[in-house]
Parts: structure tokens; sequence; C-alpha cells
């Protein structure tokens, strides 16, 4: 064990999570703690990951939606992030090629702030959400779906009360 594994800060935080019952937590724990210490950037995300959100459950704003850019930080490239279905709250930017999964019973709340989800890596997909609530700016193009990537896979969503549906800029290869 490294000296990164070691020390109080790292056992109280390993038992934190290991004793929630939070839906969340036990999504991070399923595809990291489970499958073992695994290397250090590996830990560093889930610890970086999971102080974010044990931070946002025990804070004045715990009652409000949840973040899926904490989902979307967590989840390896390549990685296929399999919500727990409910709201989740955007806007979210997704910067590695990752698969969101919603199966249908995932709904994402941009806020009416800005493009709910913005894809800048080559090669994601997004499937199965409900994406709501954009933001109202014909100048900076706010939209429920913004690609800024190529060859990305946008399958079985649902958007609604969005400015504009799905944008697409300087991408190519793109399946809608």
């Amino acid at each position: 064990m490294s000296a990164y594994h070691s020390g109080e800060p790292y056992r109280a935080y390993i038992n934190a999570v290991r004793s929630s019952r939070h839906p969340a937590v036990k999504l991070v724990l399923e595809h990291n703690v489970k499958k073992g210490e695994g290397t250090l950037p590996d830990n560093f995300r889930l610890y970086k990951g999971l102080c974010l959100l044990l931070g946002l459950l025990v804070s004045n704003i715990a009652y409000s939606l949840p973040p899926l850019q904490l989902y979307i930080e967590i989840t390896p490239e390549g990685g296929v992030l399999e919500l727990p279905p409910g709201r989740y709250a955007g806007p979210a930017v997704i910067n590695r090629p990752i698969t969101i999964d919603g199966k249908g019973k995932v709904e994402i709340d941009g806020g009416g702030q800005g493009s709910v989800i913005t894809v800048r890596a080559d090669g994601a997909t997004l499937r199965g959400l409900r994406i709501v609530n954009s933001g109202g700016s014909h100048n900076t193009v706010d939209s429920g779906i913004l690609i800024e990537a190529d060859n990305s896979l946008v399958e079985n969503n649902v958007l609604e009360d969005v400015l504009f549906g799905i944008h697409l800029k300087k991408a190519n290869d793109n399946t809608l």
C-alpha cells in the first residue's frame, strides 16, 4: 500500500464511502472500490469525486439535484455510465469518450442555463436520456445537446423545453 493509501484521512474516507446508502455513492463503489485498490490515478479520481459528492450530500444544498458532471468525471475513458433512475442537474460537458445510458429513466435538467449537455470528445454516446430546460440565448446557441466532436452517437433521447434540440458545431461523422 503506497503512502497515498495510508493514514487516517484515507481510512476515514473509505469507511464513510463503504457505509453510505446513497445510490450515487453505491454507483461509484460498484465501479471502483469493489474492483480493488487500483492505481493512484483511479483512486485519486474516486477520492476527489466522492469528497465532492459527500460534501454535497451533507451541505445545505443537499436537497438539490445531483450533478451529472460528477458522474461524468468519475467515469473512466471508454466506460459506460448507467445512472440510477431519477433527475440530475446539468449543464454537463463530456471531455472523453464515454457512453451515458439512461435506459429511458433518467432526466437531465439544464436549469435554464446554456446547453444541457456538451459533447467535446470524439466517440461519445448519449442514449436513453430525457434532456430538459436549456438556456434561451440565441447568441450562444443554447441547446439540449451541443456536439463539438466527431463520431458521436446520439440515440433514443427525448428533448423538451430546449431552445435548439441538437446542435452540431464543427462536427463530422456523427449519428443521430
